[in-house]
């Protein structure tokens, strides 16, 4: 299916999904999860507020604004996340409240969350993941700053020293106003509000708190919480309904029941996560471009080696590539100063063509929350679709070697490429065949043979076996080496050296 057809295809499945999905009033205690509950915080204060200081700080270095083009900023308007969810209430009553936890912060928190179909959920709800609700998110093992986590609802083992639950959106937020982030004001800046320094804003575990996802009903109620066979037991009631303290959600770490997404243990289990920028040198040369190149130069400009401005080890983290440093001010007023180690807030992955769906849906009228977008709002999220394909084109490297013909994928990420769904995804290289008087035969970027001007597949010698194989186009990049084999003689090929999607 051509791009444009899975597009169409999926806007019309949002459309119909979202409108015949069920709803739960009441969420089961089979979907809770610990962490900060709905109603237990002030309100969180809304982006616009953030906008009176950091909008329009620097030239092309805007807090505010780079936000606003990320996916986090529209998280919330995004109609496979509905169309997902649709489907997840048919299969689960009550569910969506799972994914309305992490997909709109503001409304979960505030108790908006119920009916689970996201129907009680207001325009002011339609920012996604807010400003304020990163900025109070505290480590959930209690090791930095204290966040509201009563009764059963504590997201961490109880160990000493604990450890925290990571993933599905079990946050622990400060139960003050205060901002939390990397630098200790007020040493060096006199914000209107109260803000923390916090350490945690600089690991990759605050990245991994919604960057894994965990099914709780399936960790409760599945043959071994939904793990694989041979994995440790899972700690569950086994049956529906029933106190939250027998549940899958509070007895194990979230990596271990009812996989559904696993960006951040694809991370955490590589070698990546625990290498220095300042020993960039040291990394094979193969590793020593892309993604891992353009993080390294962005972190030389603190002046420490590939360290932090302030002289605390820089690692290879899910900020130090989604979150570049920048020479700027992170607030326009006069006093701000001027960083060289300010975080950039884009948090840029690889989403291409969902700004695309949300500008079109907007402008017909059908977005399922936060329409009547803005220019500014427009404007950014374009701009936030041109940084998704950079980030495509950085992911990967190819090494084309001599006949026979190897293109060897170098996944660049530290994470699997594209990232986080078990059963893994597959980015393909557009391909371009020409016969020996440079004739065009086909280009194609779907799953499948390349086949000749009479439709008829392309068939070339395995030198290895010399029997004749059919080229395909894709490259499935869970293989440590993808080869595609040079063509018979008399025919050449031209790589075009650029990923440009998933199947």
């Amino acid at each position: 299916m051509q791009r444009v057809g899975f597009f169409v295809v999926s806007l019309a499945l949002a459309a119909c999904l979202a409108a015949a999905s069920k709803a739960a009033t009441t969420v089961p205690t089979d979907i809770q999860q610990p962490g900060t509950q709905p109603g237990e915080v002030a309100p969180l204060e809304r982006p616009d507020q953030c906008d009176n200081c950091h909008a329009d700080s620097n030239k092309g270095v805007e807090l505010a604004n780079e936000w606003r083009g990320s996916m986090m900023a529209h998280a919330s308007r995004d109609p496979l996340f509905w169309a997902t969810m649709a489907i997840a209430e048919q299969d689960f009553d009550g569910s969506g409240d799972l994914c309305l936890r992490c997909h709109t912060t503001a409304g979960w928190m505030d108790d908006r969350s119920t009916p689970t179909d996201g129907s009680a959920l207001t325009s002011a709800d339609a920012d996604g993941v807010e400003c304020h609700f990163c900025h109070a998110m505290t480590n959930p093992d209690g090791s930095e700053h204290a966040g509201v986590m009563n009764g059963d609802f504590v997201a961490h083992d109880g160990g000493s020293p604990a450890k925290g639950y990571l993933g599905s959106g079990m946050a622990s937020l400060l139960a003050s106003d205060d901002k939390a982030g990397p630098y200790a004001y007020p040493t060096d800046a006199d914000p209107p509000h109260g803000a923390v320094g916090s350490s945690f804003h600089r690991s990759v575990d605050f990245c991994g708190s919604c960057h894994d996802v965990s099914n709780p009903a399936v960790g409760d109620l599945a043959h071994n919480g939904g793990a694989l066979d041979g994995a440790p037991p899972v700690a569950q009631s086994g049956g529906l309904g029933g106190p939250v303290a027998g549940k899958a959600a509070f007895n194990n770490f979230p990596h271990s029941y009812g996989v559904v997404e696993r960006t951040f243990s694809e991370y955490k289990s590589g070698a990546l996560v625990e290498t220095l920028v300042s020993e960039y040198a040291t990394l094979p040369a193969d590793l020593q471009a892309g993604a891992i190149l353009e993080a390294r130069n962005a972190a030389l400009l603190a002046g420490q080696n590939g360290d932090y401005a302030d002289g605390t080890p820089r690692y290879y983290s899910c900020q130090t590539c989604h979150m570049q440093p920048r020479v700027g001010k992170g607030a326009k007023q006069n006093g701000a100063p001027v960083r060289d180690d300010l975080p950039t807030h884009d948090m840029t992955g690889g989403s291409y063509w969902i700004p695309s769906a949300v500008t079109y849906l907007d402008s017909v009228g059908k977005l399922r929350l936060g329409g009547g977008m803005n220019a500014t709002q427009l404007d950014t999220l374009a701009a936030g679709a041109l940084r998704a394909e950079h980030q495509l084109d950085i992911a990967a490297s190819l090494s084309i070697g001599k006949y026979p013909t190897t293109v060897v994928v170098t996944n660049l990420t530290g994470h699997k490429l594209i990232s986080g769904y078990p059963e893994g995804r597959r980015m393909w290289l557009e391909v371009s065949w020409y016969d020996d008087q440079d004739t065009l035969l086909r280009v194609d970027g779907e799953y499948g043979p390349l086949v000749d001007g009479n439709d008829q597949p392309i068939e070339v010698i395995d030198p290895a076996t010399s029997q004749p194989v059919q080229v395909h186009s894709i490259l499935d990049l869970d293989a440590p080496n993808t080869k595609i084999y040079q063509a018979k003689p008399g025919m050449t090929q031209q790589w075009a050296n650029q990923l440009i999607g998933l199947s």
